[in-house]
């Protein structure tokens, strides 16, 4: 169980929206304490999955070389719409 956004793995931080982020959380705890009659890993391992799935129904992940800021976006908005991430030199220089 997460206690804030902070405790979330650093690979959904670095690549989730703020917006998802908290989705994933709150979908996460809600089936960790739902699941008590599995063991630890299970338990973990159910509540990733459907906190997972319940994230990837509202955002998605766009792949496309002109995306700006988080791959991930909210379904039925444009990727420009969420907060810009840090681009590397050659990214800028449009060379990536």
């Amino acid at each position: 169980m997460y206690r804030t956004v902070q405790d979330l793995p650093s690979t959904l931080r670095a690549t989730l929206p703020p917006a998802a982020q908290t989705l994933y959380l709150e979908t996460y705890n809600r089936v960790w304490n739902e699941k008590k009659d599995l063991d630890e890993n299970r338990r973990g391992q159910a509540a990733h999955r459907l906190a997972w799935d319940a994230m990837a129904r509202e955002f998605s992940f766009d792949d496309s070389p002109d995306h700006q800021g988080s791959a991930w976006h909210r379904n039925g908005e444009t990727a420009a719409a969420e907060k810009p991430a840090k681009r590397g030199f050659l990214a800028r220089l449009g060379l990536r």
